[in-house]
Formats: C-alpha cells, sequence, structure tokens
C-alpha cells in the first residue's frame, strides 16, 4: 500500500496579498483534487502519488499551473502568485435617466 502525500502553499497575487476563495486543483488521468485556499490563502490536498498538473484560479486573475512529480509519502510545498486580469472586467454604462448607453 502507497503512504500518502500532499501537497501545500500559499497563493498570492502580485502585490504579495494573500488570495482567498482560490480554487487550486491537481488533476492526472486517473483522478483530480481540489481544494479551496482558506482566509489567508493557504490550501493543502491530500493526494496519491504520480504525476499532476496543479493549477490555481480566482475570478479576476490569470491562472497558473505547473507539473508536479509526487512520491509516496512524500509532502510537497508549491506556492503561486496570480496576476490581475484586467481585461476580464466587461460592461456596458448607461443613463439612469434614459437607459441610453454611454460612451
Amino acid at each position: 500500500m502507497a503512504l500518502p502525500a500532499s501537497v501545500s502553499g500559499l497563493v498570492k497575487d502580485n502585490e504579495g496579498n494573500n488570495l482567498s476563495d482560490a480554487i487550486v486543483t491537481l488533476a492526472n488521468t486517473s483522478a483530480t483534487y481540489e481544494a479551496q485556499t482558506g482566509i489567508y490563502g493557504h490550501y493543502t490536498v491530500n493526494i496519491s502519488d504520480g504525476d499532476y498538473t496543479i493549477s490555481a484560479e480566482k475570478l479576476g486573475y490569470i491562472s497558473a499551473s505547473t507539473n508536479l512529480t509526487v512520491l509516496p509519502g512524500q509532502e510537497l510545498t508549491n506556492d503561486f502568485v496570480l496576476d490581475q486580469n484586467f481585461s476580464s472586467f466587461s460592461g456596458v454604462v448607461a443613463s439612469s435617466s434614459d437607459n441610453s448607453v454611454l460612451e
């Protein structure tokens, strides 16, 4: 029986602020694991050994990913820095008096 392994780390923005509620996903051909960062940007995922793609994403930020090889019983640390995605915000500004689109 293989020993359980884990991956943990922090998700921050490019200004060094911890990002809460970011989603961290580890996936390979046989399994997918997911965790949500806590209020201080920390996550921990208990996984089986193997080769994984690990990614972090949060609305309003550009997602990031990398590849990991996890050995039996290994405890890895993988931190992420996400850049803000200013182009992800869109909308229309309209006049409150007649709903006409303002340019």
